[in-house]
């Protein structure tokens, strides 16, 4: 017995040597040989738990509770061992656990008279049991889906437009620390360039002056550009703040489509009621007649009319397939009118005729494709189109690396909308794609996994492509772990997904946190963390392993 106790100590010796060497896989095997020996010694299993902890792994930490479980049993007011379980079960999310086994060791320690080492992890236990309850307490207040509404176009009562709090006002306050990080991946950059080109088109849409009776209008010829440009960069910048904002916005456009058909005389295909027949038919002699001056104008205002109505029919008239089909026209025109006046002068056709530009529309209109399909299932030959716009913008990127509209002389706002982003929806969009297919029920189970895989490669891409703090990519964040549950991976794979999704939350609330999507976002979010939970109870529970898969039919999603 003598040498069965001396052996013992002896390897807790080697094993708390090695320990503190930070050789902890060879201090796990000393312990674990002790315990061979000596299975009732609480202190072996929190040591092997120590040792586990510090591997920083799921694993790791899953052994860990076991040691623990069997410490506490032994020896229940082992307090080292409460407040590792309190440590272990904060990691993994389990509150009420963690709050509980926090509360369970600061119980067995004595009122006062404590030692250094006591008052240590006194402190340690105090400060899991505060980060537990703080956790807890902001789970707990997950706003409903009900509350938010369609993403894209933001309705702001006027108490939150003055609160400094809108995506815009939280990126114009970290402009400084960018700046002097010299941090150009940030979607504050994105979002804060289109809201200054929104709110310029804005006030100048508030200059328009209509006088009763027969009076002259007067008020400028730009607030469309202005706000259709910020459309482009970034759909987002758009918010409505103000009751009467869309009526001014309808009296802005009438005031440019009338000033415009005053220079015109009769010209049917111009402005709101434009169609792309009668335009392509008689532009040309639109410009032999009037010039480049007038043509311009005339091309300009009915696009921008065009994307300006495609944006308010699918955020504002709960119409996609409008959408679409306005996005279509102010497309189909710019695509044509590029190639037929390839070598007309920008300074004649206009910058709507440019790349960036371009690109803008159609990131606008696989947008609404996205939309689209979250409010039904947009056939077969809405993928086929949605699948031709993404590798159009793929395409047109690959094609024109150093874009000359695309230089230093621009800003990383204007890099993010019109390059990394349109790259990142478009395999988005490809991602959708493969997905929709995989799910499809007549799809074989080679060609599902096949395409499962595509979607996530696709996913993976994007997510990699877009600023590292965009509510977006926290979305696509959470498609990404509901593509890996129907590939079936494990637990492990998932739960360090979870991870991703969970450490992501507060970057990128720090800009979106009053964005139109971001309570949907979150959530969606909300119930993968929920789903979290519920794996690592299994874990617990031993009802599964981490190499097992999560069932493809649990709800992951909580419900409204």
């Amino acid at each position: 017995m003598d040498n069965i106790c001396a052996t013992v100590a002896a390897l807790k010796a080697e094993g708390n040597a090695l320990y503190t060497a930070g050789n902890f896989q060879e201090a796990y095997s000393k312990y674990s040989e002790a315990i061979q020996l000596d299975g009732g010694n609480a202190v072996l299993y929190a040591n092997r738990a120590a040792a586990s902890m510090a591997l920083k792994e799921i694993q790791g930490n899953l052994s860990a509770v076991f040691d623990l479980r069997k410490a506490v049993q032994i020896d229940v007011s082992y307090t080292k061992a409460w407040a590792r379980l309190a440590s272990i079960f904060k990691v993994f999310h389990m509150h009420e656990l963690s709050i509980s086994a926090a509360e369970y060791a600061l119980s067995c320690l004595d009122k006062e008279g404590l030692s250094p080492a006591e008052m240590k992890l006194k402190d340690q236990c105090e400060q899991t049991l505060r980060g537990s309850m703080d956790e807890s307490k902001m789970e707990q207040h997950v706003p409903s889906l009900r509350d938010t509404v369609s993403p894209g176009v933001k309705v702001v009562p006027a108490e939150v437009a003055k609160s400094g709090r809108l995506p815009w006002d939280n990126a114009r306050a970290m402009r400084d620390m960018l700046t002097e990080d010299r941090v150009v991946n940030s979607s504050a950059w994105l979002i804060l360039e289109a809201h200054d080109e929104f709110a310029e088109g804005v006030k100048l849409m508030h200059q328009l002056r209509w006088p009763q009776g027969d009076g002259k209008a007067s008020g400028s010829l730009m607030a469309l550009s202005y706000i259709t440009n910020a459309v482009l960069r970034d759909e987002r910048a758009f918010f409505i703040s103000a009751p009467d904002f869309l009526q001014k916005l309808d009296m802005q456009v009438t005031f440019e489509e009338k000033v415009l058909r005053n220079a015109l005389g009769n010209c049917p295909w111009t402005g709101s009621k434009g169609d792309i027949s009668t335009l392509q038919s008689q532009i040309t002699n639109l410009i032999e007649q009037k010039g480049w001056d007038v043509a311009r104008r005339a091309l300009s205002n009915t696009v921008r009319i065009w994307v300006l109505n495609g944006l308010l029919a699918l955020h504002l008239s709960n119409s996609p397939s409008e959408s679409l089909r306005l996005y279509a026209n102010a497309l189909s025109t710019l695509e044509w009118g590029m190639s037929k006046w390839e070598d007309v002068l920008k300074e004649d056709r206009g910058v709507i005729f440019e790349r960036t530009f371009i690109r803008g529309v159609r990131c606008l209109c696989m947008g609404a494709y996205h939309s689209n399909d979250r409010r039904s299932h947009i056939g077969e030959e809405g993928l086929q189109k949605l699948k031709r716009l993404a590798q159009d913008v793929l395409d047109d990127i690959d094609a024109h690396p150093a874009d000359s509209d695309l230089t230093h002389t621009h800003s990383a706002g204007f890099l993010i909308a019109f390059k990394t982003q349109p790259k990142a929806i478009a395999h988005v969009s490809l991602g959708l794609i493969h997905w929709k297919t995989a799910m499809h029920k007549s799809t074989q189970q080679k060609s599902r996994d096949e395409n499962l895989a595509q979607a996530l490669s696709h996913y993976r891409i994007a997510i990699d492509c877009s600023t590292a703090d965009d509510e977006q990519r926290l979305y696509w964040e959470t498609n990404v772990f509901e593509i890996m549950i129907e590939q079936e991976m494990p637990i492990e794979r998932l739960l360090l997904q979870c991870q991703v999704i969970r450490e992501l939350i507060p970057v990128c609330g720090m800009i979106w946190e009053k964005s139109a999507a971001w309570d949907t976002i979150l959530q969606i979010c909300s119930g993968i963390l929920e789903s979290e939970k519920s794996m690592y109870q299994g874990l617990l529970d031993q009802a599964w392993t981490l190499d097992d898969s999560w069932a493809a039919d649990m709800p992951i999603r909580s419900s409204a």
